[in-house]
């Protein structure tokens, strides 16, 4: 797009975001798709300060979210900037451990790199990173102000119980309480319990980092804290599906070793010309590596510890583009944030195909959920389709799980239960038989019958 000078915009062609109400310096804002934060008068030349030391110290490859001035103003902004557009928001609670060591990290370096320059990133919370598949991003601009402002007591605090906590109770093995604390955002019993003396020393050697800060340059501190960060060994969580032994691609050119079934989903994504997939219950990850190697921009998510973490490390290094999320199908985070302004996750993680194979008959046999539920919950995941593996009652293994005791298990009424959210669908026999391979398609509005 070609930007005129001085291009006045009007309030009512933007989106403002509910959640940067309380940041002094600026407002988000959403503009034809792209996002923009409007800068206050006092702040204007600040602002442009940072923008060029951001330029020419490379901030942007240490974990600064890409940004650029336009030529765009509104009458209380004199200044306009524009980040560069992350596909998906997401929250604490939906990282894996180690996309949260790598996103305290990212926040260490930036912190590093500003420190230097005289500058300081005044908050230390999680909401101000944002993933780009497995790349962190410091999204919140308005937080960097010079060195002097720095409240250290605030920053650590912030830091401790937003970062370091729940990465230390991962450490130890306690991924429920750390799963527990990050669905929380600002209140909540164990944001509270962090907050009485008696936790304050917790965990100590950061502790020790903060209370001998006089020392030491901010440097060094910010080092110290990303040494003992980068230190802390994630152990294997045992979960039902650890074991599970999903076959590994290398590249698609090994798909003739990939089971049928495997192949029936590389076909109907490789003929999908939609560029989004959410991979429900993704386990080790093949179908999101077989869809992000078709060029789809892929959400993998799954309830198993272990499994997200490595997947999240095996696509840092293979680079493809999937965004490694921790999620329960059935507990999906809800509306959060201040006001509740940040969407749910079904609402800021849904994707053109929702891919769902092996889960239907875990969630009934072990989980007790009927397919009306697990109908609706597929259809949120989606905006266009749904590629859903049933595995019937005859199958060897749910036939061990006495489904006699389910009479109403069967093919149909599942399909019964999905027409209600899509127009259409095609069953394709699967592997092995008798499994089938349902494609959904023509998702539904809510005004349709």
């Amino acid at each position: 797009m070609i930007f005129h000078e001085n291009m006045e915009l009007s309030r009512a062609e933007c989106e403002f975001e509910p959640g940067s109400a309380v940041d002094p310096v600026g407002r988000i804002f959403r503009y034809q798709g792209r996002i923009l934060r409007g800068i206050f008068p006092p702040y204007v030349d600040s602002t442009l300060q940072v923008l060029s030391l951001a330029e020419k110290n490379r901030w942007f490859e240490l974990g600064l979210i890409h940004t650029w001035r336009t030529n765009y103003t509104m009458p209380e902004f004199p200044l306009i900037l524009e980040h560069k557009r992350v596909p998906f928001v997401t929250l604490r609670a939906e990282w894996p451990a180690e996309a949260l060591r790598e996103a305290a990290l990212c926040y260490l370096r930036v912190a590093t790199a500003l420190a230097d320059a005289g500058l300081c990133l005044k908050d230390a919370h999680t909401w101000n990173v944002l993933f780009d598949a497995t790349k962190p991003y410091v999204i919140d601009w308005g937080s960097i102000r010079p060195i002097s402002e720095l409240n250290w007591d605030f920053w650590y605090s912030e830091f401790r119980k937003y970062f370091l906590v729940p990465l230390v109770l991962f450490s130890l093995g306690q991924a429920k309480l750390a799963r527990s604390l990050l669905r929380e955002h600002i209140v909540g019993v164990g944001n509270y319990l962090l907050e009485l003396p008696w936790t304050q020393v917790f965990p100590e050697q950061p502790y020790l980092i903060w209370q001998n800060r006089g020392r030491s340059s901010p440097r060094q501190v910010f080092e110290s804290l990303a040494d003992y960060v980068a230190s802390l060994s994630m152990p294997r969580f045992e979960g039902e599906w650890v074991q599970y032994e999903q076959p590994r691609l290398n590249s698609l050119a090994e798909l003739d070793k990939a089971r049928p079934k495997d192949r029936i989903v590389h076909d109907l994504i490789t003929v999908d010309p939609r560029s989004t997939v959410i991979d429900i219950g993704c386990n080790w990850g093949l179908h999101s590596e077989i869809c992000a190697r078709l060029g789809k921009q892929v959400v993998a998510v799954d309830i198993e510890e272990t499994c997200v973490n490595e997947l999240f490390c095996q696509t840092r290094r293979s680079r493809l583009n999937i965004l490694v999320l921790y999620m329960d199908f059935l507990w999906p985070m809800g509306e959060s944030g201040i006001v509740n302004s940040i969407p749910s996750a079904p609402d800021r993680l849904a994707c053109d195909t929702a891919l769902a194979m092996a889960l239907v008959h875990h969630l009934v046999f072990k989980r007790h959920v009927s397919f009306e539920a697990i109908a609706y919950g597929i259809s949120r995941f989606t905006k266009r389709r749904a590629i859903v593996e049933f595995v019937p009652a005859d199958d060897y293994h749910v036939s061990l799980w006495s489904p006699e005791r389910i009479p109403w298990y069967k093919l149909e009424n599942f399909v019964t239960a999905m027409k209600r959210y899509f127009k259409n669908y095609t069953i394709l026999s699967s592997d092995p038989a008798p499994r089938k391979i349902i494609v959904f398609e023509g998702k539904k509005s809510q005004g349709d019958t």
